[in-house]
C-alpha cells in the first residue's frame, strides 16, 4: 500500500511542479524559494517514508500534507490567475491522502510511528 501512496503522492507532486513551472515569473523571491523547498521536501519524503524507521517520519509527511491546502490559499491570494477551484481540490486531495497515510500506518507493524498509536482503535 506504501507504494501506492507515494505513487499518488508523486502525481501531486509533479502538479505542484507544474504550477511552479509555469507561474514561476510572476512569483517573488521568498514565494520561489518556499516553493523549491516544499518540492525538495516532498521528493525527499518519498525516499524516508519507505526506508527510515524513525518515528518522527510519520509526522513530517502529515504536517507537508497540511501544507497543501495552505500553500494553495497563498497561492490563490497572489495575481498568478490561479483558479478557485484549486483550493477545494487541493483540500480533497490533501484528506484523502491523510486517510490513506494513516490507513497505511496502522496496518504497518515494522513502521515505528506516533500517528500509529495515536489513532490506534
Amino acid at each position: 500500500w506504501m507504494n501506492l501512496y507515494v505513487l499518488g503522492q508523486f502525481i501531486i507532486g509533479i502538479l505542484f511542479i507544474a504550477i511552479y513551472l509555469f507561474k514561476n515569473a510572476d512569483f517573488d523571491g521568498t514565494t520561489k524559494i518556499v516553493f523549491a523547498l516544499w518540492i525538495i521536501w516532498t521528493t525527499t519524503m518519498f525516499g524516508f517514508l519507505f526506508e527510515s524507521s524513525n518515528r518522527w517520519i510519520p509526522m513530517l509527511e502529515v504536517i507537508r500534507l497540511l501544507t497543501i491546502p495552505a500553500g494553495m490559499v497563498y497561492l490563490l491570494n497572489l495575481p498568478i490567475g490561479l483558479p478557485f477551484w484549486t483550493l477545494p481540490f487541493a483540500s480533497a486531495l490533501t484528506a484523502l491522502s491523510l486517510g490513506a497515510f494513516i490507513y497505511i500506518l496502522r496496518r504497518q507493524p515494522q513502521m515505528p510511528t506516533v500517528l500509529k498509536q495515536e489513532y490506534a482503535d
